[in-house]
């Protein structure tokens, strides 16, 4: 009955809610590095962006701090394209002791340069879970 297949629509759907939200308390700073930049270099921009640390000034909304990361993204992420930029991921090193913040080795590959650059990313834990810290 069209019923019977609504309420099962509804139970997948908040199945699969509990599911991201339970794997977004479990996240960990190598899974949100990974997901920002398989969409920093592949992806979608905005969605880049959510992983990214928007440190709260006072004076601007949250929605416009979202919409410059994700301009800011996307002319990053032309100019990664641009150069052909790949990136590797290593170790996670947590850098104070009470774990909310971490480095993870990343490698770039491009063919701007000749050979790989090595950087440390940095991560910061929020009440949202990691995020990536972009330079400024």
């Amino acid at each position: 009955t069209p019923m019977k297949t609504l309420l099962k629509t509804l139970l997948l759907t908040a199945l699969a809610a509990i599911s991201s939200l339970a794997w977004s308390a479990e996240q960990t700073p190598e899974a949100v590095a990974k997901a920002f930049f398989a969409e920093f270099i592949h992806g979608d921009a905005a969605k880049a962006a959510q992983y990214v640390y928007i440190p709260q000034d006072n004076k601007t909304k949250p929605a416009d701090a979202k919409k410059a990361m994700t301009e800011h993204v996307k002319a990053e992420q032309a100019q990664m394209k641009a150069v052909g930029a790949e990136v590797t991921l290593g170790k996670v090193t947590y850098t104070n002791k009470e774990k909310t913040q971490a480095t993870i080795k990343g490698t770039l590959k491009s063919t701007a340069s000749d050979k790989p650059q090595d950087a440390d990313i940095p991560l910061i834990k929020t009440k949202d879970g990691w995020k990536v810290v972009m330079p400024s």
